[in-house]
């Protein structure tokens, strides 16, 4: 198989599908009955209680098989941001220097992080005022808050996942940030040389300190073997792999749900193989799925920075049963469009006087 090179429109479309997966994943994981997923740590009883329930309750595949594989939308991303790096400063477009390419990385992630937490402190102080008896601790807030506009909090134990859940990856994608000026200029056999010395770091982990994979999977150490892949991609118009070479890394993707050692390569063997499950697709300009996709890739840091805040209230509904979970699900990303698209109004309108701006994350 050929896999083709991967243009702007095929990025878009591909960052839509992915903020689906993982909206979806981030709803469908926190229900009762979901199996748990092998995303910052392995257990075998997660993969078992995936296929238990499919056993079990077929009908209940959505919250099944989202719950257990959507957070691959995550790793989606990090190797679209990769190749799309690499795309950008071939060798047809000068680098700039380090602190301006870091500076126009935050320009485009910090107001969006920086409004979201505003506008969610005063949402809660406003319920301080209004219910003085809520359980809302307003200072540990501001406390946990502060640290996460540092895009530092994944280096802090514990802090990961503070004020909203998804927003681990703001800090994840600016760490990748600071490192990427100093290997989108390296030979394609170091970058490989880079992805499996993430591997052997994260296997040292995963045996002597195994406490610690967590902390390895939330920061960069954990996914610099899917970003580098993608840089890696970018610098060949198109690469070929064998069906045999395919078929291998689908066995060993199946594996890894079973294997804690082979698990580690997880990211990868799955970045590989939606790639070539979309090569075949050629999406159609003037369709209706293809402007459904390309919506939400191109608003996706809107999508993503709203959507872990919109989960909460429809708990309780997608808990009753397996049609109430997958009605629910409809409900919530509907209401995260409407807060999103809101969102993005008041931030583009605040930061750029209503100028229209790339939304994709």
């Amino acid at each position: 198989m050929i896999i083709r090179s991967i243009k702007p429109f095929d990025s878009d479309y591909l960052k839509g599908i992915g903020i689906l997966i993982i909206m979806l994943h981030n709803y469908f994981h926190i229900l009762n009955n979901a199996p748990g997923e092998n995303e910052f740590n392995f257990s075998w009883q997660h993969t078992l209680n995936f296929l238990e329930n499919l056993y079990s309750m077929p009908l209940d595949i959505a919250r099944q098989f989202f719950s257990y594989f959507g957070h691959f939308g995550v790793v989606l991303f990090i190797f679209l941001s990769g190749y799309g790096l690499a795309r950008k400063y071939s060798s047809e477009h000068a680098m700039p220097d380090y602190m301006d390419f870091i500076l126009g990385r935050l320009r485009k992630l910090y107001p969006v992080l920086f409004f979201a937490i505003a506008f969610l402190f005063v949402y809660k102080a406003a319920i301080v005022l209004l219910r003085p008896g809520a359980a809302i601790d307003l200072i540990q807030f501001v406390e946990e808050a502060a640290l996460k506009l540092t895009l530092l909090a994944n280096l802090v134990p514990g802090q990961g996942f503070t004020v909203s859940g998804p927003w681990w990856f703001f800090s994840l994608l600016f760490q990748l940030y600071l490192l990427a000026p100093l290997v989108l200029r390296l030979p394609k056999k170091w970058l490989l040389a880079i992805i499996g010395f993430s591997w052997a770091v994260q296997l040292v982990i995963l045996v002597a300190a195994p406490a610690y994979m967590e902390y390895a999977r939330l920061n960069f150490i954990g996914h610099m073997p899917e970003f580098y892949l993608g840089i890696y991609f970018a610098k060949y118009n198109s690469v070929k792999i064998r069906n045999g070479w395919l078929a291998l890394i689908g066995l060993l993707f199946i594996a890894s749900w079973f294997n804690q050692y082979i698990w580690i390569t997880a990211n990868v063997l799955a970045a590989l193989l939606m790639l070539a499950a979309y090569n075949p697709i050629i999406p159609k300009p003037d369709s209706l799925l293809t402007k459904f996709f390309l919506f939400f890739g191109r608003n996706s840091l809107y999508f993503f920075t709203v959507h872990g805040l919109c989960r909460a209230p429809f708990v309780p509904m997608g808990n009753v049963s397996v049609s109430g979970s997958v009605g629910a699900a409809v409900l919530y990303l509907l209401v995260v469009t409407v807060l999103s698209l809101v969102f993005k109004y008041l931030v583009t309108t605040i930061t750029s006087f209503g100028r229209p701006v790339n939304a994709s994350l």
